[in-house]
């Protein structure tokens, strides 16, 4: 963001609000030359930040001192190799939010290189895996709770197509990508066949 400048909006208020009331995902804006991530949607409340602080944007220290304690270390260093690669991030990590619930976060991002291949931007989008790495949940409420996150990010990924959001309309391609994996694999299929 040049200095002075009003800070160039990740998505369109519309796809916002499509993010914000889905309740499983929330996006990260990270201006590598500032420092701050401006964050969106229910990893605010992961995080434990509050609302105000995310939309002026918090440094990076604070979104990682949300991570669990446990995990803060390896995905700190899964950011700066993507940020100094400029390339992907991919992490699964607990957080914890300002009541002390512990969740279970996917989140995946994309560096965005300025002409001389510098990263300047990280874009990325986090969705709430908790329900579904519970040990005692069954496979028909893992199913459950994955097909209700492709139907919340199918119209989004329409949304992201008209607006002509590139970074993030490829981050829920990957998304949906790894959820179809997902409901592939042999363990949901059998249990599926008894649920229809």
């Amino acid at each position: 963001m040049p200095s002075g400048g009003k800070r160039e909006r990740a998505v369109s208020a519309e796809i916002q609000s499509a993010l914000d009331a889905s309740g499983f995902v929330g996006t990260w804006d990270n201006d590598l030359r500032t420092d701050l991530v401006y964050l969106s949607g229910s990893l605010i409340q992961m995080l434990g930040i509050a609302p105000e602080e995310a939309a002026r944007g918090v440094p990076l220290s604070a979104f990682l001192a949300g991570i669990h304690p446990d995990d803060q270390e390896r995905v700190s260093e899964l950011v700066r190799e993507a940020h100094g690669t400029v390339g992907r991030f991919a992490a699964h990590f607990r957080t914890v939010r300002a009541d002390g619930v512990v969740h279970w976060v996917s989140a995946r991002g994309q560096v965005e290189a300025d002409v001389e291949g510098r990263g300047v931007r990280c874009l990325g989008m986090a969705v709430d895996i908790t329900k579904a790495r519970i040990d005692t949940v069954d496979a028909a409420q893992r199913i459950d709770v994955i097909e209700r996150l492709v139907d919340s990010l199918i119209p989004l990924r329409n949304l992201l197509a008209q607006d002509g959001a590139g970074v993030l309309g490829m981050l829920v391609d990957m998304l949906l990508l790894e959820l179809g994996k997902e409901l592939s694999k042999p363990k949901y299929e059998t249990r599926a066949k008894h649920l229809h």
